[in-house]
């Protein structure tokens, strides 16, 4: 009878000690996911079918930022699974080129960065494919701004030095020195499509751009006569018919340009 009561004393201290042992519970590793954070950079350079975007990373966490660059959808909030334009790896800034857009759609772009604990995404931007019409003159593709200015004054009764009759450009620069609201300022003046250098066209320039007016998609409602930059003398400039109207017009360019005055700006 005393061994039997030993024996069970015994098993009841192991038991015991037994459930002591299996109740600690050990601490848990969390791994912390840090998914990149990013800003989207503003859309430039649109076209007919492309534009330029990119991103600023902010952060990263302690991960390598394996790809980075640009989503973008007809839909709001683009992902990864939609179309992507890459652009490397790393931190930082970067910019990347978007293709393949379709002309008059509307698309939403967010910048993206991707490190091994996931995909972060920028701030979202919108914007319309939409290209402007150009011409080749002098080696330089020029851009024609969509709408005619309108009539007004070509410019100061002074001799303005602007008789340059291929750099437009110059000729605009030459006038807007002088100031007053004439037709070359409005060109000098304007700030769309996210360029501020258009300018108004020289003479041939605008002889350029009446040879390539047919194969121009909407040239026909800038139909008139326009100005041209070049100043023939104290009282008069150059100026051109695309047809036959009374009012003398303003078209500006850039180089990229368009201005008649037709504005127009060169590619830079």
């Amino acid at each position: 009878m005393k061994n039997a009561v030993k024996l069970g004393i015994f098993v009841l201290v192991i038991g015991m000690n037994g459930c002591s042992e299996d109740s600690v519970t050990q601490p848990t590793v969390i791994e912390e996911k840090f998914v990149p954070t990013l800003t989207t950079v503003d859309i430039t350079g649109i076209t007919n079918t492309s534009a330029m975007s990119g991103g600023t990373i902010l952060g990263s966490g302690s991960s390598d930022v394996i790809e980075r660059g640009v989503c973008y959808s007809e839909l709001p909030s683009p992902n990864i699974n939609n179309s992507v334009a890459k652009s490397g790896a790393g931190d930082g800034s970067f910019v990347t080129e978007i293709t393949g857009l379709t002309k008059d759609k509307k698309y939403y772009v967010r910048a993206y960065a991707t490190t091994t604990s996931g995909t972060g995404y920028g701030n979202e931007v919108e914007f319309t494919a939409f290209g402007l019409e150009s011409f080749t003159f002098a080696g330089k593709k020029i851009y024609i701004f969509p709408t005619n200015s309108g009539a007004g004054i070509w410019g100061p009764d002074d001799v303005t030095a602007a008789t340059n009759t291929q750099d437009g450009a110059g000729n605009t620069a030459k006038i807007a020195l002088i100031g007053g609201a004439h037709l070359a300022n409005k060109c000098a003046d304007l700030d769309a499509y996210g360029h501020s250098d258009w300018y108004m066209p020289s003479y041939e320039e605008l002889k350029a751009l009446r040879t390539a007016a047919p194969d121009l998609d909407g040239i026909g409602e800038n139909d008139g006569s326009f100005w041209s930059s070049s100043e023939n003398s104290m009282e008069s400039a150059f100026s051109l018919i695309l047809i036959l109207q009374f009012h003398m017009l303003l078209l500006c360019l850039k180089i990229r340009v368009v201005s008649v005055d037709v504005s127009v700006r060169i590619e830079h």
